[in-house]
Order: C-alpha cells, then sequence, then structure tokens
C-alpha cells in the first residue's frame, strides 16, 4: 500500500501536467507537487511509525530475551557455583580420607618397624612385601634389598621351612613353634595366613626370647643347685660323724700302739708281746707317718666340710666382722673342689696370694663375699682353660691389702684378657662370653649387686699389665678391735 501511494505522489503530477497547459498547468503543478510532497512526508511519517514500531517491539523482545538469558545465566551460575561447591567438598573430603588413610598408614608402618619382632609378610610365591626394622637388624640385610626379593635366597637358612610356610597359607591355620635355635639366640617362631579378599600370602613372625629361655634354663638351674645344696648340706652332715669317728680312732690307735701307756704295756705283756720290738716294727713299716697321714688328710676332708656347710647356709641380715684373708683362704680350699671349673689344663693353673701382714677385718656377710670370690676364680680358670702365656705359667693372684677407710680384694689372671668394648658389658644380666649351655651371664651380675647393694662396696675389670683381666673389690673396712684381732689366723 505505501509503495503503490508513493509510486502515485511521485507519478501523478506527471500525467496531470500532459493533460493541462499554461499558468493552470503551473498552478497546478505546484499544488500537485506540494500535495506529493505532503503524501510523501505522510508515507514517510507512517513508514517511520512502522519501523519505529517494529524496532520498539524488537527491543522489548530484545529485552525480554536478555532478561530471560540472564535469569538462565544467573540459575547457571547458582547451580555452577552449588557444584563448585560440592565439587570442594568431596575434594576436602577426600582430601582428609587420603590424610587420614596416610597417617593410618605410618602409624602401622610405624608400629611394625619398631616392633622387636621380626615381621615378614610373603606372597604365595615367596616375593617379600614387609620388612621390618627388626628384620633388618636381625638378618643384616636392608629393606630396600629385601622388598620384593624372594625370602628363600634373601634368608635360606631361616627357621621355618618353606613348605611349612606354603601349608600355612593353603589350610588357613597360623603354625607356632617355640625355643628354636637360629642365629646364636633363641626364639619363637609363628607363621600367620592373610586372611583378606585383596591380599594373598602369609606373615612371618619370629621372637627373639633368648632372655625368657635364659631365665626358664636358670630357674630350672636354682632349682637343681638348691636341691643339690640342701642335698651336699646333707651329705655333708652325713660326713661328719664318719670323719669324726675316723679322726678319734686314728687318735686312739696312735695313743695306743705309740704312747707308752700302762694300760698298752699290760696288754702287750698279757699276750706276750715285747713292746721295745713292736716299736721297732712300727718305726721301720713307717706306720706313725700313715697315721699322720691318715689324721691330716681327715682333717682336711673336715675343713672342707665345715665351709661347704657354711657356704650352703642362708645369709643371715646381720653382718659380722670377718677377717678377708681367712675368709679366701677358706674360698681357695672350696675353689680347688670346684668341679666347674675343671677342665683342660686346670691342674697346672698356679693359685698364689698376697696378704697383709696384720688381718684384715671387714664387717660383711662372709658367705655373700665366697660366693663372689668363688665366681672370680671360676671365670678366671675358665679363662686360662687351654691358653698358653707368654711368659711363665697360667696363674691366678690374689691380693688383699687395707687402708683406714677401706679394704680392697684383687683378682688377677694371666689369661687372654677380655677386650674393652665386652668389658663394659660383663656386670649386665645374662651377659656372658661363653658358649650356649656354658653359663647363664649371671655371676658377675649377681657380684655387683652383692658388693655394691648389700655391702656398699665397689667392683670393676681392669686389663692387668702384660695381659689377663684384673678384678678389684673394695668394701668399707670395719674398725678393728684387740677381740677381733685375737685368733686370726692367716696364710701369705
Amino acid at each position: 500500500m505505501t509503495r503503490t501511494i508513493i509510486f502515485l505522489a511521485i507519478f501523478w503530477p506527471v500525467v496531470a501536467s500532459a493533460q493541462t497547459d499554461g499558468t493552470e498547468q503551473k498552478v497546478f503543478f505546484m499544488t500537485e507537487m506540494l500535495l506529493t510532497a505532503i503524501v510523501c512526508l505522510v508515507v514517510l511519517a507512517i513508514v517511520l511509525h512502522r519501523s519505529r514500531a517494529k524496532h520498539q517491539m524488537a527491543e522489548a523482545e530484545l529485552e525480554q530475551a536478555r532478561k530471560e538469558l540472564q535469569f538462565l545465566v544467573v540459575q547457571r551460575t547458582r547451580r555452577l557455583h552449588e557444584l563448585n561447591q560440592a565439587l570442594q567438598n568431596e575434594i576436602r573430603l577426600q582430601d582428609h580420607t587420603s590424610r587420614s588413610l596416610q597417617s593410618a598408614n605410618d602409624l602401622l608402618d610405624s608400629i611394625l618397624t619398631c616392633m622387636p619382632s621380626m615381621l615378614v609378610a610373603v606372597t604365595p610365591d615367596g616375593s617379600v612385601t614387609h620388612w621390618n626394622k627388626a628384620s633388618e637388624l636381625l638378618t643384616g640385610i636392608d629393606v630396600a634389598i629385601a622388598l620384593g626379593k624372594n625370602l628363600l635366597e634373601l634368608c635360606p637358612d631361616l627357621p621355618v621351612s618353606w613348605s611349612t610356610i606354603q601349608d600355612t597359607i593353603a589350610c588357613l591355620v597360623p603354625c607356632t613353634e617355640e625355643g628354636v635355635a637360629w642365629k646364636g639366640i633363641y626364639c619363637d617362631v609363628a607363621v600367620y595366613p592373610l586372611l583378606g579378599s585383596v591380599a594373598k600370602g602369609a606373615v612371618l613372625r619370629i621372637d627373639d626370647v633368648t632372655t625368657r629361655t635364659t631365665v626358664e634354663t636358670m630357674l630350672i638351674h636354682n632349682e637343681k643347685m638348691m636341691s643339690l645344696g640342701e642335698m651336699a648340706a646333707g651329705t655333708a652332715h652325713e660326713v661328719n660323724n664318719p670323719l669324726a669317728t675316723i679322726l678319734q680312732n686314728v687318735q686312739n690307735a696312735e695313743r695306743r700302739l705309740f704312747g707308752r701307756l700302762k694300760g698298752n704295756t699290760n696288754a702287750a705283756d698279757k699276750v706276750g708281746l715285747d713292746w721295745h720290738l713292736m716299736q721297732a716294727y712300727l718305726e721301720e713299716r713307717d706306720i706313725r707317718r700313715m697315721f699322720n697321714d691318715i689324721r691330716d688328710a681327715g682333717e682336711r676332708a673336715t675343713e672342707i666340710v665345715t665351709n661347704m656347710l657354711a657356704f650352703s647356709r642362708r645369709s643371715c641380715s646381720d653382718q659380722e666382722d670377718i677377717d678377708l684373708c681367712e675368709l679366701v683362704n677358706n674360698t681357695i680350699i672350696l675353689a680347688r673342689q670346684n668341679t666347674a671349673a675343671k677342665g683342660k689344663g686346670r691342674d697346672k693353673v698356679k693359685l698364689q696370694t698376697t696378704f697383709e701382714d696384720s688381718p684384715v677385718v671387714v664387717q660383711c656377710l662372709a658367705t655373700e663375699i665366697q660366693q663372689v670370690l668363688l665366681n672370680l676364680i671360676t671365670n678366671a680358670e675358665q679363662a686360662l682353660q687351654g691358653f698358653e702365656p707368654k711368659e711363665g705359667r697360667r696363674s691366678i693372684t690374689i691380693n688383699v691389702r687395707a687402708d683406714k677407710e677401706t679394704a680392697t680384694l684383687e683378682v688377677q689372671d694371666n689369661g687372654p684378657g677380655i677386650s674393652a668394648e665386652l668389658r663394659r658389658h660383663v656386670f649386665e644380666p645374662f651377659y656372658t662370653t661363653k658358649k650356649v649351655g656354658h653359663g647363664t651371664g649371671l655371676g658377675l651380675s649377681v657380684s655387683y649387686f652383692i658388693i655394691t647393694k648389700h655391702h656398699g662396696g665397689t667392683i670393676t675389670l681392669e686389663p692387668a699389665r702384660g695381659g689377663g683381666c684384673l678384678f678389684i673389690v673394695t668394701l668399707p673396712r670395719h674398725q678393728t678391735t684387740p677381740q677381733t684381732l685375737e685368733n686370726s689366723p692367716h696364710v701369705s
């Protein structure tokens, strides 16, 4: 329609001008031109109005689309924010779970690593999957080397067979064994199957029970020694009776054979025996010397039994004044009868003493000091077995000296000695350099306890000059009195 009006407005003056002429034609033309312009303006206005309406409608539609888009953007942004928040929460939860799991793994690994037991985890084909610190210390194999390697290749001398481990994995039944000797120790061995669905295999646990086994052995040994001590005490009492009879009869026999008593001469005359000829015969056959030997042997046996009885008695809580020199002499008599020290070359060990000129009196429990001295002498004799000194013969020297405050007892040998590293451990319980079954490692620790705790003294070990060991025992000295000094025999 608009196009038609514009077309007529443009071409109508041309058509009209063709039908008129002159002045009228000009007026008409001008009028027509004005009308045409007016029509064109109206048409243009209508066109502009419609264009503006369409533009406004487009703007309205655009604004509506913008608002809808903005609403969608807000919704999507809110949704993305919620998803992002949920994702961050999930990440934090996963991170917390991961840290907790790592902490639990670290704690479990620390527990397994710090356990004193050897813990080894293996797969069914024998590959090592866990190797703790105790395994490193016991086998000397680093964990980096052990992991992934075959267990039998790492430790072919395990105290449990591979067939036992395989049977445990197959049957899912734990297997244990106690008191197995391995690498110079006693150990308990346990094999546990892994029951989880993820891991298959077994865990091997090896516990060092040397101390427990030693204590059990010591307790058994103590029971035996207590029984032996009671039997020895009873035997000593029983031996004392025939010894007393022997010594009494030897004395009576000597009096009746060699004493010129009235009863002897009357009995000889009664049977027609010449007393002088009988004395000549006894002198010729050296009968008096034989009786002296019998009496000396009986007295020595009595002394041994007396010392054994004194040593087997329970220590009383009250200390008494003891001459240390006399105590050493009595202990030496016991030491010579100590079968625990007998061995190759024991008869070639020279035992000598060096004492003070006057008695060295200390206030102590005689049986406990005697026990300490016996331990030191026995250890020295055992150290000298099979050893040849560079100079002189094998010897043990016991020195006793004193000053105003203390008395010192030294036991020195010329044996192989003890290294500085081992000297630091000699007084520790259960520590011994002897072979398994040849010592409990308690002798020196008990001696240390007796000297330091019961008597307030000291006991130390030093290397002796020229080789060997020197044990120095220092005891507080009791102030001597005339009564104490009286009748205190000692030898030097």
